[in-house]
């Protein structure tokens, strides 16, 4: 296993110190685990390939809406498939990679759907208010 350096402020060392201490590890093994739990947090098998967290939403164009609804209804779909099991089980019946997935697909799914409804027309977009006067600045 290739070793590592990592370098910590004092406050950050100190804090791993704490939690080595209470764990009964050594400071190396805690850091090792803090690692393991984020990837195991973040879904992955131990790859280093992962794709960035959250990605980002794609924009709704003319040329792409199709493709935005096809994509909204698979999301829908694995969103109420996820929800229906954490409601039949309850809480801590998802993995923490199923609730990141779960929550990152409520959103989506919401944000997306009334992207897709402005541009049809179905919803008009909230006017934008104007900024305080202390942001405008002077004009004089």
């Amino acid at each position: 296993m290739p070793a590592v350096t990592v370098h910590l402020t004092d406050h950050l060392l100190e804090f791993v110190q704490k939690a080595a201490e209470r764990e009964t590890r050594p400071v190396s093994l805690q850091i090792r685990h803090y690692v393991a739990e984020a990837a195991r947090r973040a879904g992955g098998n131990g790859t280093a390939a992962l794709a960035p967290w959250p990605p980002p939403l794609p924009v709704v164009t003319p040329a792409n809406i199709g493709e935005i609804k096809s994509q909204l209804a698979g999301w829908a779909e694995e969103r109420d498939s996820l929800a229906r099991r954490e409601g039949k089980v309850g809480a801590g019946s998802l993995r923490p990679d199923e609730q990141n997935r779960l929550a990152w697909l409520r959103d989506t799914v919401k944000s997306l759907q009334s992207h897709v409804a402005i541009f049809e027309g179905i919803v008009q977009p909230e006017p934008r208010r104007p900024a305080p006067p202390d942001l405008r600045g002077s004009h004089g």
